[in-house]
């Protein structure tokens, strides 16, 4: 049965932002598609605006995502991507036969300090308020990676994505806002789940995560190190751990 995964990204991210993970992903999957989601507001549809609720979020991306029945749908998401997803999942159950979330948190299984750690707050605050593109990817990287190899030529990358393709503060706003306010529906996901965090993420408690698993099912996996951006700082991990699941999964 043929392979599609479906990518979506998180807070003022883009499908540009998924960097070398995709070619280590293809690696593992060669046969497989990869279909890269952008929000509203970001990416392809950057001169959108983005709402600031998750279900109409999804609504807007379901509506330019085309699926074939007969094939094998996996979703892949990082962190309000992974709110966004969970979403699509409960709502629509029939359209995916997996997700895979990496380091996502939901209202009410976690308080706002397991969410957010306090540390971290005033950097979120200096992404709202900055005009300043370089800056303000420069935060991202802080926030989403631990990794010291990587350099300023990403943040340059990252930059250029932003000027051709440039998300405006009021979009990161409503993302915020439409991921803070969301409430799931605590049952147990309708398909199998995969559950990636990172014990050394600046943003997300590992408590939340321990939590989603107990509430949601699934299984769950931890990187010692990696930054809250799993996929950018160890990609080949993930790529990996991804194989190791749905290969269990059609055991």
């Amino acid at each position: 049965m043929k392979l599609n995964f479906y990518l979506i990204r998180g807070l003022s991210r883009e499908s540009g932002h998924w960097g070398d993970f995709l070619f280590h992903l293809s690696d593992e999957f060669p046969d497989a598609t990869l279909h890269l989601i952008d929000l509203p507001g970001s990416g392809k549809y950057h001169n959108d605006s983005s709402p600031a609720s998750i279900p109409k979020i999804v609504d807007f991306i379901r509506r330019n995502t085309t699926f074939n029945d007969h094939e094998k749908n996996i979703v892949l998401s990082s962190s309000l991507g992974g709110i966004v997803a969970m979403d699509w999942v409960m709502r629509f159950p029939s359209e995916f036969d997996g997700i895979v979330m990496m380091n996502s948190t939901f209202k009410p299984i976690c308080n706002n300090s397991e969410r957010v750690k306090p540390k971290i707050r005033f950097k979120l605050f200096q992404l709202l308020l900055s005009s300043n593109i370089e800056k303000r990817e420069k935060i991202m990287l802080y926030i989403n990676s631990n990794k010291e190899l990587i350099t300023n030529d990403l943040i340059m990358k990252w930059v250029e994505i932003q000027k051709n393709r440039k998300m405006t503060n009021w979009n990161i706003l409503m993302q915020t806002i439409a991921g803070h306010r969301y409430k799931i529906n605590a049952t147990k996901v309708p398909i199998p789940l995969l559950i990636l965090g990172s014990k050394n993420d600046k943003l997300v408690c590992p408590s939340c995560l321990k939590k989603t698993h107990g509430i949601l099912g699934g299984e769950l996996r931890w990187h010692e190190t990696a930054g809250h951006c799993i996929p950018l700082d160890e990609p080949i991990w993930v790529s990996k751990q991804i194989k190791n699941w749905l290969s269990n999964e059609q055991q």
